[in-house]
């Protein structure tokens, strides 16, 4: 396909560019956001501070303000840098003026309130207050925090709620090693999250990067529990203040004891009362989809059982169904077709496959149920699937056994011809009855001469077409070799596991061998059987032992 681009085309693009360029531009102007911090807020006399202005998604910033220090301090501007971060579909920009501050005598001070100019408007900026003091600990300014929250505080037993632990670290640091907490209690189950996200957020004046890791937690004994997070260490490279020349002239790893306060959870046990035989621990908000195929068959035939869950909840738990009465039927277990589970707290799904087959004659597939604890309705509610019909048809195996081939001598003398077939020679004339009989003209030599000249040359130019096509065909055109007992045996020999039990079934049906006789070959062949239609749940047949059993039995 060619597509042609008009002379309207590009004055239409730059118009929608933009109408895009000023639309981003306005939301931009609506969000811009301007706050003032001094880094860190106490420090030693002598010691050097940062005081920023941070504008956040603006599209233009004026000049850097001229800013009059206090009495006894001194307050330059050193330089700026922009920072940006894509969080959530989100692109967020933040400018940074940064101004060297220090301070020789102990006392607390106020830098004044000011005013920037941002996407054309003066927008004003607070004073920001701040203390001098003789021995403190410059690095306990940069000291990272982190915060710990749960979706619930009251669960039940068994429920999945949110679980998010912040960690915070000081924009004028940078993080050397990005930890996880212990949050392992034997009474929680805490899954693994994956990435954290990151942010900016202002915390007291102050910037930091925010690492949120967002997971899920299950409560598995009722009770009053705690999810206590142990010391975490967190390396971070701090600023080295002692230089005066540069703000950053240096950084110097340094290595904090972070402490996460515990939060605890209320687990109420599952109601008893109309908890349906069926249940099997799921709790949460499902739906359930089974199907069958085929539904016409033979009995002995297998059917493939799909079943689906979705929704949200504990998925890690679930189990899969099975039918209510296995009366007559032969049930392999079943395994997990296809998954996705996230962290039981957003719409998720499982699927199942389970190989059933029909022993007997039936009219349907039993009821299948599918119950769980509803935390909404805090109820059990059971989700029932109605007898799928079937169309069955007898076990055309049963009906014909197959018998031994017998071996006999043969005669093969010819007996003489019946005393019928002498009445044929009372019709025959006798030689001699005829005196003469003039031949026709078609059986002399010249006539077939005459005729055969033009079906030669026709036969001429026609063979030489279909001697080619005629031998590519003859090999088609030959009947195959009957399959035997030892060509499947030779199969058998490199067949994959899953191949064994129907090479195995083959060779015993070809030597006229009854599995229910041979206890170990029936053995073999169930287990065979199962292997190949639920793998993940049973083992792979030895090769080894089953051409032992058939060899012994040949």
């Amino acid at each position: 396909m060619v597509t042609t681009i008009t002379g309207n085309f590009i004055p239409r693009l730059a118009a929608a560019l933009l109408l895009l360029c000023t639309s981003l531009a306005q939301a931009q102007q609506e969000r811009a956001a301007v706050s003032a911090g001094i880094s860190p807020r106490i420090f030693s006399p002598g010691e050097q501070a940062m005081y920023s202005i941070n504008i956040s998604n603006a599209t233009s910033v004026g000049r850097p303000p001229q800013i009059a220090a206090p009495p006894g301090m001194s307050l330059r501007y050193s330089g700026s840098n922009r920072e940006q971060s894509f969080v959530n579909g989100t692109l967020s920009s933040r400018i940074i003026l940064n101004y060297a501050l220090l301070a020789n005598t102990e006392g607390t001070y106020e830098i004044p309130a000011t005013s920037i100019e941002v996407d054309g408007q003066n927008v004003p900026v607070g004073a920001v207050r701040f203390t001098v003091k003789a021995g403190v600990d410059p690095a306990a300014a940069y000291a990272p925090f982190a915060r710990l929250s749960v979706g619930k505080r009251r669960l039940y037993q068994g429920e999945v709620t949110t679980l998010e632990y912040s960690l915070f670290i000081h924009s004028g640091t940078n993080l050397q090693q990005l930890p996880f907490p212990d949050l392992s209690n034997p009474s929680l189950v805490v899954k693994r999250p994956n990435n954290p996200e990151k942010q900016l957020a202002t915390v007291d004046g102050q910037s930091y990067m925010v690492f949120t890791y967002r997971t899920s937690v299950q409560a598995i004994q009722p009770g009053t529990l705690e999810l206590a997070p142990g010391i975490t260490d967190v390396l971070v490279a701090i600023p080295d203040r002692r230089n005066r020349n540069s703000l950053f002239s240096r950084q110097t790893p340094r290595k904090f004891k972070v402490e996460t306060a515990p939060v605890s959870i209320e687990v109420k046990p599952l109601p008893s009362e109309g908890r349906p035989d069926s249940f099997t621990g799921a709790i949460g908000e499902f739906r359930f989809e089974v199907s069958a195929n085929p539904t016409t068959l033979n009995v002995g035939d297998p059917i493939s059982l799909n079943s689906t869950i979705t929704g949200k909840g504990n998925f890690d738990t679930l189990v899969a169904p099975t039918i209510s009465d296995p009366t007559g039927w032969r049930s392999y277990p079943p395994t997990t077709a296809q998954e996705y589970r996230g962290s039981g707290l957003v719409q998720s799904r499982v699927s199942y496959s389970q190989v059933i087959i029909p022993e007997e004659e039936h009219e349907a597939i039993p009821t299948i149920e599918f119950s769980y604890f509803d935390v909404n309705k805090e109820q059990y509610v059971v989700r029932t699937i109605p007898p799928i019909p079937l169309t069955l048809r007898p076990d055309p195996g049963a009906a014909k056994p197959v018998a031994a081939t017998t071996y006999a001598q043969s005669d093969t003398s010819v007996p003489p011809p019946s005393a019928d077939l002498e009445d044929i020679l009372d019709i025959l004339p006798s030689s001699g009855s005829i005196a003469s009989i003039r031949k026709p003209a078609f059986t002399g030599p010249g006539f077939w001469a005459a005729q055969a000249l033009p079906a030669v040359t026709l036969l001429a130019f026609l063979g030489i077409g279909f001697t080619r096509k005629n031998k590519e065909q003859s090999a088609a055109s030959r009947p195959e070799r009957t399959r035997t007992a030892q060509d499947a045996l030779a199969e058998l020999k490199s067949a994959a596991p899953k191949d064994v039990a129907r090479l195995v079934s083959e060779i015993a049906t070809r030597r006229n061998l009854s599995p229910a006789v041979n206890s170990e070959l029936a053995t073999l062949i169930n287990k065979a059987t199962a292997y190949a239609y639920s793998p993940d749940n049973t083992s792979a047949p030895d090769r080894e032992t089953a051409i032992r059993l058939l060899d012994a039995n040949s």
